[in-house]
């Protein structure tokens, strides 16, 4: 592929994504984004905490042992994930033998009107890794 073509299949690609912001925007008008240490960009809106469904639990760093382990709430709309603003809750870090979590893990997400949905599954999270760690 030369140079030109390069350069319209990028513009192709650019002016997608500003038509789904567009389109993202009239839905959340106070759409932004968060982009991670690697460079990964989540959209987020304070507007979807209400609305947010489900959510990613992972850790901030894949080779320290003491990294912290984290929720994102989202809900997916047009085939995007939107996620709450904050984007991330600490529920606590990981430990040799599992996680150990903040005493009042969903403290934060609750102050922040997060989906109750989205709480409650957060919550069987970490139920279920300490039932784990019991066994």
């Amino acid at each position: 592929m030369n140079r030109l073509d390069q350069l319209l299949k990028e513009k192709e690609k650019i002016e997608s994504e500003i038509d789904l912001i567009s389109k993202l925007k009239d839905r959340f008008p106070d759409l932004t984004t968060h982009t991670d240490r690697w460079k990964n960009v989540k959209y987020m809106s304070v507007k979807a905490n209400s609305e947010v469904d489900n959510v990613h639990t992972y850790h901030s760093c894949g080779c320290c042992n003491d990294a912290a382990y984290l929720a994102s709430p989202f809900l997916t709309v047009n085939g995007v994930r939107i996620h709450s603003n904050p984007c991330e809750f600490y529920l606590g870090d990981k430990s040799y033998d599992g996680h150990n979590f903040t005493s009042n893990s969903t403290f934060e997400m609750e102050k922040h009107n997060i989906n109750q949905i989205v709480i409650d599954k957060v919550k069987k999270i970490i139920e279920n890794e300490k039932e784990s760690l019991e066994e």
